[in-house]
């Protein structure tokens, strides 16, 4: 099961990362070290929106977790999403700091996120004005 942490909850997603926009940087918690084969990786994840095929790559800083065997915790600057939707994600474990190219790496985890905007939606009631015309005759 995945999990997302939004500022300082902890909320079980039904399979899905969900990064909201207006926030600078928003922590995910994924499950990385299972299929981790490298001693000390740093972690690719590629995004790429499920519609426009627009792709997000960034190498993950720092792992925030206190339990780094049971989950891995990592920020992720939401400024580097531009359009809202649902992106499939890919975590590639490497040796390089620096790479951002996924060919031949061993992917790790795999799934789908969601980028969407922080206000929630709302419907707007209109409030018809009713007018009647009588005619006499």
């Amino acid at each position: 099961m995945l999990f997302y942490l939004h500022k300082t909850k902890v909320l079980p997603i039904k399979g899905m990362l969900t990064l909201l926009q207006g926030d600078t940087t928003d922590n995910i918690v994924v499950t990385l070290k299972e299929k981790t084969t490298l001693t000390n990786p740093k972690y690719l994840f590629v995004f790429e929106h499920l519609t426009t095929k627009e792709q997000v790559k960034f190498i993950a800083g720092s792992d925030l977790s206190a339990y780094p065997d049971r989950y891995n915790e990592f920020a992720v600057t939401i400024s580097q999403f531009i359009t809202l939707g649902q992106y499939i994600y890919k975590v590639y474990e490497q040796l390089s700091s620096s790479n951002l190219d996924p060919m031949g790496l061993n992917l790790v985890e795999n799934g789908r996120a969601e980028f969407k905007d922080a206000t929630p939606f709302a419907f707007t009631k209109y409030t018809p004005v009713t007018q009647f015309v009588t005619y006499a005759g």
